[in-house]
């Protein structure tokens, strides 16, 4: 049991850890590429797209071996209560990324796609995507200390 408990760990740990490596950079890339234009900015609206899909499925799998690692000691009636904190943050953030971070990315890829970008929607789904990220950041950090510190009931 403790060999499936320490993979699940792993897992768990690694997931997260992509959450705050895999997003940085996306909106400055994205910025840069947009000045540039064309092949450029459609080429790094592709890359962000594909990180996007990725930090997407890291978010899931935190969420879900979070949960399995609850069930592993014991269930949640056992579980520190900083756990159960960390997930209902990790729940706001799978919120915010879905309804802030990638409606502004779509908005980008969108005029990526266009012949003539309008420079006006690129800037305001850009500008989505740094105030999500940043609530993103702030939250991975809340939820990973409140992994090294038990609060017990």
């Amino acid at each position: 049991m403790f060999t499936f408990h320490t993979l699940v760990l792993v897992i768990h740990i690694s997931a997260a850890a992509m959450l705050i490596g895999g997003g940085l950079g996306i909106s400055r890339n994205l910025k840069r590429a947009a000045a540039v234009g064309g092949t450029t900015f459609s080429l790094a609206a592709e890359d962000a797209m594909r990180r996007g899909g990725i930090l997407g499925m890291s978010s899931l799998l935190t969420i879900l071996t979070g949960v399995g690692l609850i069930f592993l000691i014991g269930g949640f009636a056992v579980a520190p209560l900083n756990f159960h904190i960390a997930l209902g943050l990790m729940l706001i953030g799978f919120v915010v990324s879905s309804t802030v971070m990638r409606p502004g990315l779509n908005a980008v890829v969108a005029q990526s796609k266009n012949p003539t970008p309008d420079p006006a929607a690129i800037a305001a789904g850009l500008k989505k995507m740094a105030a999500a990220q940043g609530i993103l950041h702030l939250l991975w950090v809340v939820v990973l200390c409140l992994m090294l510190v038990r609060i017990y009931r």
